[in-house]
């Protein structure tokens, strides 16, 4: 047991170095320009070494998405258990994706350039499962924010809409808006100064357009974001915003 938990803490290790490399060489080059050779250089390491681990860069890069996925999920997760009305926990959900954006902006990159070259077509039938279902656990969540808030009466989804349709206009403002963090605008581009602050402002103009109570008009939804970051997320607040 000791010598199995042994070799499996090597190789976790091992792992973490080969997607710290990859991740900086991938955002340095550009997707084209990284292989698997180029990482084998970089960490004064075999390409057979590198392939012990990974059988292709898409693969390679699948995970280090996947770890952000994955990462993402956990704090949306803990964000969606804040007590309070269900806006105020999609508040929270909100939180937990900004703060995700922020602590692992690397990360962050690579799942962007995964998706602008359609990398993950070619990675394994497995990479591409569990990803799928990270992808599906962070969407049933928000869908579950919103089912309860219509079985609260907090939400009246109007004719011609649905709860998903709801929840996708959430998910890519938000996506979207913090896709430009990760892009070649800059901010004054776009004639904005924060674009975390935007993200939250046109999130909740979507929700108050659905009707969803309490409106933005009747609470103060700043007030709860940081009652969210204090009992939800201290540590990870600290790390944030000091």
């Amino acid at each position: 047991m000791t010598v199995r938990s042994s070799e499996q803490r090597q190789i976790t290790e091992r792992h973490e170095e080969i997607f710290r490399c990859a991740a900086g060489l991938v955002l340095e080059l550009g997707y084209n320009g990284f292989n698997i050779g180029r990482l084998a250089e970089a960490m004064e390491l075999s390409r057979g070494a590198i392939y012990q681990h990974f059988s292709s860069k898409e693969d390679l890069l699948a995970e280090i998405g996947i770890r952000h996925l994955t990462k993402r999920l956990e704090l949306i997760e803990r964000g969606s258990m804040f007590k309070g009305a269900a806006r105020e926990r999609m508040v929270a959900v909100g939180v937990g994706l900004e703060i995700c954006m922020r602590l692992y902006p690397q990360e962050s990159k690579v799942l962007e350039i995964l998706r602008t070259y359609a990398a993950l077509d070619k990675a394994s039938h497995d990479v591409q499962a569990r990803m799928r279902t990270c992808q599906c656990r962070i969407l049933c969540i928000l869908l579950g924010v919103v089912r309860d808030a219509i079985a609260g009466d907090e939400l009246a989804i109007p004719p011609h809409a649905t709860p998903e349709s709801l929840c996708f206009g959430m998910w890519v403002l938000s996506i979207g808006g913090y896709g430009t963090l990760l892009g070649n605008l800059t901010l004054p581009d776009m004639g904005l100064d924060d674009v975390f602050r935007t993200v939250t402002r046109n999130c909740h103009l979507l929700a108050d357009g659905y009707g969803w109570k309490p409106l933005s008009s009747e609470c103060d939804y700043e007030a709860v974001e940081e009652r969210v970051r204090q009992s939800i997320f201290p540590a990870e607040s600290r790390a944030v915003y000091g």
